[in-house]
Protein backbone atom coordinates (compact mmCIF):
# COMPACT_ATOMS: atom_id res chain seq x y z
CA UNK A 1 0.00 0.00 0.00
CA UNK A 2 1.06 3.57 -0.65
CA UNK A 3 0.87 6.68 1.51
CA UNK A 4 -1.97 9.07 0.81
CA UNK A 5 -1.19 12.10 -1.36
CA UNK A 6 -1.96 15.66 -0.29
CA UNK A 7 -5.46 15.84 -1.81
CA UNK A 8 -6.49 12.41 -0.52
CA UNK A 9 -5.18 13.33 2.94
CA UNK A 10 -7.33 16.46 2.99
CA UNK A 11 -10.36 14.51 1.77
CA UNK A 12 -9.89 11.85 4.44
CA UNK A 13 -9.44 14.57 7.06
CA UNK A 14 -12.74 16.14 6.03
CA UNK A 15 -14.48 12.75 6.23
CA UNK A 16 -13.09 12.20 9.74
CA UNK A 17 -14.31 15.64 10.79
CA UNK A 18 -17.83 15.00 9.46
CA UNK A 19 -17.98 11.58 11.13
CA UNK A 20 -16.90 12.98 14.52
CA UNK A 21 -18.43 16.38 15.24
CA UNK A 22 -16.83 16.28 18.69
CA UNK A 23 -13.71 17.54 16.93
CA UNK A 24 -15.57 20.74 16.03
CA UNK A 25 -16.64 21.14 19.65
CA UNK A 26 -12.99 20.97 20.75
CA UNK A 27 -12.14 23.75 18.33
CA UNK A 28 -15.18 25.75 19.43
CA UNK A 29 -13.27 26.63 22.62
CA UNK A 30 -10.70 28.89 20.93
CA UNK A 31 -13.43 30.20 18.62
CA UNK A 32 -15.54 31.32 21.60
CA UNK A 33 -12.59 32.99 23.31
CA UNK A 34 -11.66 34.74 20.06
CA UNK A 35 -15.25 35.95 19.64
CA UNK A 36 -15.43 37.28 23.21
CA UNK A 37 -12.07 39.02 22.74
CA UNK A 38 -13.22 40.67 19.50
CA UNK A 39 -16.47 41.90 21.09
CA UNK A 40 -14.67 43.20 24.18
CA UNK A 41 -12.00 45.00 22.17
CA UNK A 42 -14.56 46.51 19.81
CA UNK A 43 -16.81 47.72 22.62
CA UNK A 44 -13.97 49.15 24.73
CA UNK A 45 -12.32 50.84 21.75
CA UNK A 46 -15.59 52.47 20.72
CA UNK A 47 -16.35 53.66 24.26
CA UNK A 48 -12.85 55.01 24.91
CA UNK A 49 -12.61 56.78 21.55
CA UNK A 50 -15.20 59.30 22.69
CA UNK A 51 -12.98 60.26 25.63
CA UNK A 52 -9.58 60.01 23.99
CA UNK A 53 -9.35 60.48 20.21
CA UNK A 54 -5.68 59.36 20.24
CA UNK A 55 -6.73 55.87 21.30
CA UNK A 56 -4.05 55.56 23.98
CA UNK A 57 -6.51 55.24 26.85
CA UNK A 58 -8.33 52.45 24.99
CA UNK A 59 -5.07 50.63 24.38
CA UNK A 60 -3.97 50.86 28.01
CA UNK A 61 -7.38 49.74 29.22
CA UNK A 62 -7.36 46.76 26.87
CA UNK A 63 -3.75 45.63 27.34
CA UNK A 64 -4.31 43.46 30.48
CA UNK A 65 -7.37 41.84 28.90
CA UNK A 66 -5.55 41.21 25.60
CA UNK A 67 -2.77 39.44 27.52
CA UNK A 68 -5.30 37.32 29.44
CA UNK A 69 -7.24 36.50 26.27
CA UNK A 70 -4.09 35.53 24.38
CA UNK A 71 -2.93 33.22 27.16
CA UNK A 72 -6.38 31.62 27.39
CA UNK A 73 -6.51 31.27 23.61
CA UNK A 74 -3.11 29.57 23.57
CA UNK A 75 -4.10 27.15 26.34
CA UNK A 76 -7.39 26.04 24.78
CA UNK A 77 -5.85 25.85 21.29
CA UNK A 78 -3.11 23.49 22.50
CA UNK A 79 -5.68 21.38 24.35
CA UNK A 80 -7.86 21.26 21.21
CA UNK A 81 -4.94 20.16 19.03
CA UNK A 82 -3.93 17.45 21.50
CA UNK A 83 -7.52 16.27 21.90
CA UNK A 84 -8.13 16.04 18.15
CA UNK A 85 -4.82 14.23 17.67
CA UNK A 86 -5.83 11.68 20.30
CA UNK A 87 -9.15 11.14 18.53
CA UNK A 88 -7.48 10.58 15.16
CA UNK A 89 -4.88 8.29 16.69
CA UNK A 90 -7.61 6.20 18.31
CA UNK A 91 -9.57 6.07 15.06
CA UNK A 92 -6.58 4.72 13.17
CA UNK A 93 -6.40 1.94 15.78
CA UNK A 94 -10.06 1.13 15.06
CA UNK A 95 -11.18 2.50 18.41
CA UNK A 96 -12.73 5.76 19.51
CA UNK A 97 -12.60 8.09 22.49
CA UNK A 98 -15.36 10.32 23.77
CA UNK A 99 -15.19 14.11 23.81
CA UNK A 100 -14.63 14.25 27.57
CA UNK A 101 -11.75 11.79 27.33
CA UNK A 102 -10.22 13.72 24.44
CA UNK A 103 -10.42 16.98 26.38
CA UNK A 104 -8.92 15.54 29.57
CA UNK A 105 -6.25 13.77 27.54
CA UNK A 106 -5.46 16.99 25.69
CA UNK A 107 -5.18 18.81 29.01
CA UNK A 108 -2.67 16.23 30.18
CA UNK A 109 -0.44 16.94 27.17
CA UNK A 110 -0.57 20.72 27.56
CA UNK A 111 2.88 21.26 29.13
CA UNK A 112 5.01 19.13 26.75
CA UNK A 113 3.05 20.29 23.72
CA UNK A 114 3.19 23.97 24.73
CA UNK A 115 6.95 23.70 25.28
CA UNK A 116 7.29 22.02 21.89
CA UNK A 117 5.36 24.89 20.29
CA UNK A 118 7.76 27.38 21.83
CA UNK A 119 10.76 25.46 20.43
CA UNK A 120 9.02 25.20 17.07
CA UNK A 121 8.43 28.95 16.84
CA UNK A 122 11.93 29.85 18.05
CA UNK A 123 13.65 27.54 15.55
CA UNK A 124 11.36 28.65 12.73
CA UNK A 125 11.93 32.30 13.60
CA UNK A 126 15.68 31.73 13.55
CA UNK A 127 15.33 30.22 10.08
CA UNK A 128 13.33 33.21 8.86
CA UNK A 129 15.95 35.58 10.27
CA UNK A 130 18.62 33.81 8.21
CA UNK A 131 16.52 33.81 5.05
CA UNK A 132 12.87 33.06 4.32
CA UNK A 133 13.57 29.70 2.63
CA UNK A 134 15.39 28.16 5.64
CA UNK A 135 12.52 29.28 7.88
CA UNK A 136 9.97 27.56 5.67
CA UNK A 137 12.11 24.43 5.47
CA UNK A 138 12.62 24.28 9.26
CA UNK A 139 8.88 24.77 9.84
CA UNK A 140 7.95 22.00 7.41
CA UNK A 141 10.46 19.52 8.86
CA UNK A 142 9.09 20.21 12.36
CA UNK A 143 5.42 20.35 11.34
CA UNK A 144 4.63 16.84 12.62
CA UNK A 145 5.76 17.59 16.17
CA UNK A 146 2.23 17.78 17.65
CA UNK A 147 1.12 14.25 16.70
CA UNK A 148 4.64 12.99 17.49
CA UNK A 149 4.38 14.48 20.99
CA UNK A 150 0.85 13.27 21.74
CA UNK A 151 1.02 9.82 20.14
CA UNK A 152 4.63 8.86 20.71
CA UNK A 153 7.33 10.83 22.54
CA UNK A 154 5.24 12.65 25.19
CA UNK A 155 7.98 15.31 25.42
CA UNK A 156 9.91 17.90 23.41
CA UNK A 157 11.93 15.23 21.63
CA UNK A 158 8.93 15.26 19.26
CA UNK A 159 10.71 18.07 17.40
CA UNK A 160 13.59 15.73 16.50
CA UNK A 161 11.15 12.93 15.75
CA UNK A 162 9.18 15.15 13.37
CA UNK A 163 12.39 16.20 11.66
CA UNK A 164 13.10 12.59 10.81
CA UNK A 165 9.57 11.59 9.80
CA UNK A 166 8.99 14.65 7.61
CA UNK A 167 12.03 13.82 5.48
CA UNK A 168 10.84 12.95 1.98
CA UNK A 169 7.38 14.37 2.72
CA UNK A 170 8.14 18.10 2.57
CA UNK A 171 6.23 18.68 -0.67
CA UNK A 172 3.18 16.79 0.55
CA UNK A 173 3.08 18.73 3.81
CA UNK A 174 3.63 22.00 1.94
CA UNK A 175 0.80 21.19 -0.49
CA UNK A 176 -1.60 20.37 2.36
CA UNK A 177 -0.80 23.57 4.25
CA UNK A 178 -0.90 25.67 1.07
CA UNK A 179 -4.32 24.37 -0.01
CA UNK A 180 -5.83 24.87 3.44
CA UNK A 181 -4.26 28.35 3.69
CA UNK A 182 -5.82 29.36 0.36
CA UNK A 183 -9.23 28.15 1.56
CA UNK A 184 -8.82 30.08 4.82
CA UNK A 185 -7.76 33.17 2.89
CA UNK A 186 -10.86 32.99 0.69
CA UNK A 187 -13.08 32.49 3.74
CA UNK A 188 -11.43 35.56 5.28
CA UNK A 189 -13.27 37.73 2.75
CA UNK A 190 -16.59 36.62 4.24
CA UNK A 191 -17.29 38.87 7.28
CA UNK A 192 -17.44 37.03 10.63
CA UNK A 193 -18.84 33.75 9.23
CA UNK A 194 -15.68 33.16 7.19
CA UNK A 195 -13.40 33.40 10.22
CA UNK A 196 -15.75 31.16 12.21
CA UNK A 197 -15.79 28.49 9.49
CA UNK A 198 -12.01 28.69 9.22
CA UNK A 199 -11.63 28.11 12.97
CA UNK A 200 -14.22 25.35 13.27
CA UNK A 201 -13.57 23.52 9.99
CA UNK A 202 -10.24 24.36 8.35
CA UNK A 203 -8.05 24.38 11.47
CA UNK A 204 -9.32 20.97 12.66
CA UNK A 205 -8.80 19.57 9.14
CA UNK A 206 -5.21 20.81 9.26
CA UNK A 207 -4.63 19.10 12.62
CA UNK A 208 -6.20 15.88 11.34
CA UNK A 209 -4.24 16.02 8.07
CA UNK A 210 -0.88 16.47 9.79
CA UNK A 211 -1.74 13.62 12.16
CA UNK A 212 -2.55 11.39 9.17
CA UNK A 213 0.76 12.32 7.53
CA UNK A 214 2.53 11.43 10.77
CA UNK A 215 0.73 8.09 11.07
CA UNK A 216 1.47 7.25 7.43
CA UNK A 217 5.12 8.15 7.98
CA UNK A 218 5.32 5.76 10.93
CA UNK A 219 3.69 2.99 8.89
CA UNK A 220 6.15 3.61 6.06
CA UNK A 221 8.96 3.48 8.59
CA UNK A 222 7.81 0.04 9.69
CA UNK A 223 7.32 -1.14 6.11
CA UNK A 224 3.50 -1.17 6.18
CA UNK A 225 3.25 1.58 3.56
CA UNK A 226 5.36 2.82 0.66
CA UNK A 227 6.28 6.52 0.43
CA UNK A 228 5.75 7.51 -3.21
CA UNK A 229 5.67 11.29 -2.61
Amino acid sequence: MEELGAIDTIKKSFDILIDDLGIIILYAMPAIIGFIMAIHIGFTTTAKSFMDPTGMSAFMALLPFIIIYMIALMVVSVIAIAGVTLKVGALQNNTSIELKEAFSGGLGYFIPLALSYIIFFLVSAFGFILLIIPGIYFALRMSLFAPACVLETKDTSCIRRSWGLAKGRIWKILAILFILSIISMVLGFVPFIGALISTLIIRPIQTIALTLVYLDARKAESGELVNTV
